[in-house]
């Protein structure tokens, strides 16, 4: 596995150990293979973490594109909200002063 490339020619799993050799741990992104898709990629961001007492490196990551629906989604909602309370605040002072 350490001589893995992805899509991009990148050697993910050299760049795991330099970043534990380095700092214990750390991010990275790299393409990977979406779900059971073997003709399609996605970036991907990493987290990866020394785990010392036995040697091994433990790791997690996320589709950046399903971080980026999820920011989309949290915005729209926030949008949405703040919409809202401007139309209450507006009837609300409306209703009020006549």
């Amino acid at each position: 596995m350490y001589d893995y490339q992805d899509a991009n020619g990148k050697y993910m799993f050299r760049e795991f150990f330099d970043i534990v050799n380095q700092n214990d741990e750390g991010f990275t992104t790299y393409k990977w293979q979406v779900f059971d898709n073997n003709e399609k990629y996605g970036e991907k961001l990493s987290y990866i973490r020394l785990y010392a007492p036995k040697g091994i490196l433990i790791g997690t990551g996320e589709y950046l594109d399903d971080i980026n629906l999820e920011i989309a989604s949290i915005i729209k909602k926030d949008i949405e909200l703040g919409f809202s309370l401007i139309v209450f605040f507006c009837v609300y002072f409306r209703i009020l002063w006549f």
